[in-house]
């Protein structure tokens, strides 16, 4: 399956923003967007206490995609609905399969 029916898949809207479905691995030696078959996987580097990794997930969103983010659902857990706003949904799965395709 190709990267943008990936992304497509775990992506839904409204008018106001897109919801992103991401499986998140704290800990990793190698911060970044993986999209496999399963979806949409970010590595972070920080562990998953106190926040931590939370927070450099949408650290990581801001400062290398541009993107604003927040976690709508799943604050304790490795599956997470991220709300990001002032994007739509085409720009959002250009975004992540450029990237991803050029690694």
């Amino acid at each position: 399956m190709r990267c943008p029916d990936i992304v497509r898949r775990s992506i839904s809207s409204d008018k106001k923003s897109v919801l992103l479905q991401v499986i998140v691995h704290p800990n990793s030696s190698k911060p970044g967007i993986r999209i496999d078959e399963e979806g949409v996987h970010i590595h972070v580097d920080e562990p998953p206490k106190g926040g931590r990794a939370n927070q450099a997930l949408l650290k990581l969103l801001k400062r290398k995609y541009k993107l604003k983010a927040n976690i709508k659902h799943g604050h304790t857990s490795r599956s997470k609905v991220l709300e990001i706003t002032n994007i739509d949904t085409d720009t959002l799965v250009q975004t992540l399969c450029q990237d991803v395709e050029s690694n």
